[in-house]
């Protein structure tokens, strides 16, 4: 299975999909990560995984219909909502006829009262976040939709942590006749 993983960071996933025995393309914008990724890494086969130093929005480069599947864990909620949205239409445009799109991410949960405690209890690691980085992530307010909205079908949605945390699975919506 051909496999481009957006966002791989240290390589924990990467690891994971090349032990299922997956030919991965792992693309990060950070070298320190692509580094630590590639250290987890060093005793897999050379062909097992390609290395590539980009930002998500450059993954337009890449041949179209390449790939059995796109993963991408929990980099969206760093983008801004046209950078998800140009990286999503990608994604489909990357995945073959029967690929396979899985999308961990955190979002903004559909209730209420959990939306309330999600913010919450979010306030600490924001502030933390902000002191230490600058920078935090931002909960997408209706992942699903970007997806639909991208061109892809969802196909399957769980949630946990009061509806926080969510794993999409969903496939390239049938081009119109």
């Amino acid at each position: 299975m051909r496999i481009l993983e957006i966002g791989c960071g240290t390589g924990a996933v990467t690891e994971r999909l090349v032990d299922l025995g997956a030919r991965v393309t792992a693309l990060d914008q950070s070298p320190e990560m692509l580094e630590r990724a590639q250290e987890r890494l060093a005793g897999a086969a050379p062909e097992a995984v390609r290395w590539l130093e980009r930002t998500a929005s450059e993954i337009d480069a890449l041949p179209e219909a390449s790939f059995d599947a796109v993963v991408v864990s929990f980099c969206l909620s760093d983008m801004s909502p046209g950078e998800r949205a140009f990286t999503l239409r990608q994604a489909a445009r990357l995945l073959g006829a029967d690929g396979t799109l899985a999308v961990a991410d955190e979002v903004i949960p559909t209730r209420v009262g959990e939306r309330l405690l999600h913010g919450l209890l979010r306030l600490p690691q924001v502030l933390l976040g902000w002191l230490l980085a600058g920078a935090t992530s931002h909960p997408i307010p209706n992942l699903s939709e970007e997806l639909r909205a991208a061109g892809f079908v969802v196909q399957r949605e769980q949630r946990w942590l009061l509806g926080s945390l969510a794993a999409i699975t969903a496939a390239p919506a049938a081009p119109e006749r």
